[in-house]
């Protein structure tokens, strides 16, 4: 086992790392105001500076914290923790497979894949709220912003 401590410490630098790399990603796109609005990279580099400002926190306080939080043990193979470990693997897959079959149908895909995991055995429930949640996020992103979500390379 090991200790709380070391966990934040490798958290918070990975968040921190994270962040950065997030924030210069979305350097890429424009950052400034545009007549429609924010730039293309507006939030993704806030959700950057987020993530990296959580990392900091994290570290500072566990920096100030660190006897206690030295002598606390975590039991990293439960069963919670293995739910946890899939769905951050499927969020990579997910990443992964975005560019292979485009944002929609990896959605598609993703949502009844991470609801199964935590639990949800309703095929119903599991299919209405893929497809309610990939139809909201198209109405949004595709008819009210006119912004295209990533498109799979198949189709041009």
């Amino acid at each position: 086992m090991i200790d709380m401590k070391l966990c934040n410490y490798l958290i918070g630098v990975l968040g921190l790392l994270l962040g950065l790399f997030v924030m210069y990603s979305a350097s890429a796109f424009q950052l400034s105001m545009t007549e429609t609005g924010p730039g293309a990279g507006v939030w993704p580099f806030a959700l950057g500076v987020v993530l990296a400002l959580a990392g900091l926190v994290l570290l500072g306080h566990t920096f100030w914290n660190r006897n206690s939080l030295a002598v606390r043990l975590v039991v990293i193979n439960t069963p919670a923790n293995l739910r946890v470990y899939i769905v951050m693997g499927l969020a990579v897959l997910f990443c992964l497979v975005i560019e292979l079959l485009g944002f929609y149908l990896a959605a598609l895909l993703m949502i009844p894949a991470v609801m199964l995991v935590l639990g949800c055995r309703s095929l119903l429930r599991i299919a209405l709220t893929a497809v309610l949640t990939v139809g909201f996020i198209y109405l949004i992103f595709d008819i009210l912003l006119s912004t295209k979500l990533p498109q799979s390379m198949f189709l041009g």
